[in-house]
């Protein structure tokens, strides 16, 4: 995935301000405990949303995430097929670290989290997307997984020909084309 550029964790409250996050989170609120998996439905959400969601199992014992299901939209944006890879897999350290932060934040407070990051798309444009996490269960009390779900816009804050231009191939594991070496 291309390296973030900026990154914030946002009071949960802003999540309502976009319809897509705010039906995903009023459907979450909407169960007595952690909803399941299985709870998760295409039926739960507007159709404008589904395409933004990401499904991820926490496998145990070594806690790795691992992308159950990746949305078309949120693919589109990266640039390659999310599905079925570890999420340790495909970001960078630097990048790593303060998603495993949320995720961990999320799975030990049973409680949703909210950030709002920048990066470079794949094809050279800016983009800011905002990010709900949300813990799910199988039985209802422990994390075993969790939706994600982002909702992105190209950013205008570089002028049209100051642009950087780059080229992402595909997931990068040990060299980061962002870093210009």
């Amino acid at each position: 995935m291309a390296p973030f550029l900026s990154e914030r964790d946002l009071p949960m409250g802003r999540a309502e301000e976009t319809p897509q996050l705010r039906a995903v989170l009023d459907w979450w609120r909407g169960h007595p405990n952690l909803p399941r998996r299985q709870d998760v439905s295409p039926f739960a959400f507007p159709t404008d949303v589904l395409p933004r969601v990401l499904l991820m199992d926490l496998e145990q014992p070594s806690g790795r995430l691992r992308i159950r299901l990746a949305g078309t939209a949120i693919c589109e944006d990266q640039g390659w097929e999310l599905s079925g890879r570890y999420v340790d897999e495909i970001y960078q350290p630097k990048d790593l670290e303060p998603i495993m932060r949320a995720v961990n934040g999320c799975i030990g407070s049973r409680e949703p989290h909210f950030a709002e990051r920048q990066f470079m798309a794949r094809d050279g444009r800016l983009t800011k997307y905002r990010r709900l996490l949300l813990p799910l269960s199988d039985d209802g009390q422990q994390v075993t997984g969790l939706l994600s779900c982002a909702v992105a816009e190209e950013c205008s804050d570089f002028p049209d020909n100051d642009r950087p231009v780059i080229e992402v191939t595909g997931p990068y594991e040990t060299e980061d084309p962002w870093s210009g070496s």
